[in-house]
């Protein structure tokens, strides 16, 4: 894979938070992502961003253009120092939440993207990668 274009920013504040989601929308469009894709990579992101702000006191977010072969992708790299998934397993059932919500956040994410990586440390923190490709 070729890493055509990247953009990090630092997630502390709901401004952060506004701003990361329309730079992965603003990237979604510059490479041509359909208006559906594009919805769907910016709500998975917004998803896993409120996570990392609510769970993980912040963290960072790299937005990536890829390419690969003759296609190219958006990649979503959110990463935080927060206290870590204790059970991925049960993080993933719709409907578990520690925080009061509807438990949809990552099972939706998951859902909405071609590719999901969840890597997650007690007391260190979770990384999130999430993966459209254009079709």
């Amino acid at each position: 894979m070729k890493l055509i274009k990247e953009k990090k920013i630092r997630i502390k504040n709901e401004n952060d938070f506004l701003n990361a989601r329309g730079i992965v929308k603003e990237l979604a469009e510059e490479i041509g992502l359909s208006i559906l894709s594009q919805t769907k990579i910016t709500t998975a992101s917004s998803e896993i961003l409120r996570n990392m702000l609510i769970h993980g006191n912040g963290g960072i977010i790299i937005i990536r253009i890829i390419g690969k072969e003759t296609k190219k992708g958006l990649e979503v790299i959110c990463e935080d120092k927060g206290k870590g998934i204790p059970d991925k397993e049960l993080a993933f059932q719709k409907g578990f939440s520690t925080n009061k919500s509807l438990g949809l956040g990552l099972p939706g994410a998951k859902n909405l993207v071609d590719e999901f990586q969840l890597d997650s440390e007690l007391n260190k923190g979770t990384v999130v990668k999430l993966m459209v490709w254009k079709r």
